[in-house]
């Protein structure tokens, strides 16, 4: 017998998205304000965001080391 799908295994609250980052929920808050910031539902005036969105924005945050001046 498999396990129910529950939509709640693949949606994360604010502070739930923090947690799994491991920063604050602020910066969570402010990437849901930038031009191409963090994806999120808003469901009975809360925000939700999908694991898959979360990996997205953490993807578009990497940023090469910068190559040393000799």
């Amino acid at each position: 017998m498999s396990a129910a799908f529950s939509i709640r295994d693949e949606y994360l609250t604010r502070q739930q998205a923090a947690e799994a980052l491991n920063c604050d929920v602020r910066t969570i808050y402010r990437a849901t304000r930038e031009k191409d910031g963090l994806v999120y539902a808003v469901i009975a005036g809360k925000h939700y965001f999908h694991v898959n969105d979360l990996k997205a924005w953490v993807d578009r945050c990497k940023r090469r080391p910068a190559q040393s001046r000799r």
